[in-house]
């Protein structure tokens, strides 16, 4: 019945969630990082949305200890500061 009242095809998958921070966290983080380790690295940048954010700062705490990256913003010009980013050490 769902798939009707979406127009939708009734043997494809949907996933339906409360909002995009819920999307994020459940099947997307909490998934991918299920194959993700220590050595592993996922970069965010200061202009992502926190729902892409904070999932992997939770998977980087308590379930696979992957590192999470900042790529920063130059305020001036609205830019990725990849000269930092190249610059710190891990």
């Amino acid at each position: 019945m769902l798939a009707d009242f979406l127009n939708a095809s009734p043997d494809r998958n949907r996933v339906l969630a409360a909002n995009m921070t819920t999307l994020t966290f459940t099947p997307g983080a909490r998934a991918l990082g299920r194959g993700y380790g220590p050595d592993d690295e996922i970069v965010v940048t200061e202009l992502d949305h926190h729902a892409n954010i904070a999932p992997w700062r939770t998977a980087r705490k308590k379930e696979c200890g992957l590192k999470v990256r900042w790529l920063k913003m130059i305020p001036e010009t609205g830019e990725l500061d990849w000269g930092d980013f190249f610059s710190r050490q891990l």
